[in-house]
């Protein structure tokens, strides 16, 4: 059996890292929304992107882009941000069943928060030096985590 183990962030991203974790929740509600109407799930995903996400990727980029220096991981980051900011305004814009583009959203929010936790977070504590990363740490610290308070809770409705 594989066991497992939590990955040991540093203190100064953790509020990111909870951040992720809200989008991971979100995500998992997503995929049980098929029997919602199009404007409750229109509005359900504006409510999290303008309620946590937007802010989320703006300090990200403000805080880190500028110190990535590996070209790989600067060009993962960048393209998946706008990639998830895409399907959002999809999701927005759409005047028919949305529910394609819903689950696209959900995995490939999924698979950035994996890149983030696993690669760019440890690439990032390894080349910012800690004094510069304990002055975003503390920056970062000054956000308020919000967790969706969402009705109708949709994703509690399962036979």
């Amino acid at each position: 059996m594989i066991k497992n183990t939590p990955i040991k962030r540093s203190q100064n991203l953790v509020v990111l890292s909870q951040e992720h974790h809200h989008a991971l929740v979100f995500c998992s509600r997503l995929k049980k929304a098929h029997e919602m109407d199009l404007k409750t799930l229109q509005f359900f995903v504006k409510d999290f992107w303008t309620t946590n996400t937007s802010t989320h990727f703006d300090n990200e980029e403000k805080w880190f882009l500028p110190e990535i220096e590996n070209n790989e991981i600067k060009t993962q980051f960048i393209a998946e941000h706008q990639q998830i900011r895409m399907l959002i305004k999809q999701i927005e814009e759409a005047t028919t069943d949305v529910m394609g583009i819903v689950l696209k959203l959900s995995v490939v929010l999924i698979n950035h928060i994996r890149f983030e936790e696993r690669t760019m977070f440890p690439y990032l504590e390894k080349i910012i030096p800690s004094d510069r990363m304990g002055a975003i740490g503390i920056a970062l610290s000054k956000i308020k985590i919000n967790s969706q308070k969402f009705t109708p809770e949709f994703w509690k409705n399962e036979d």
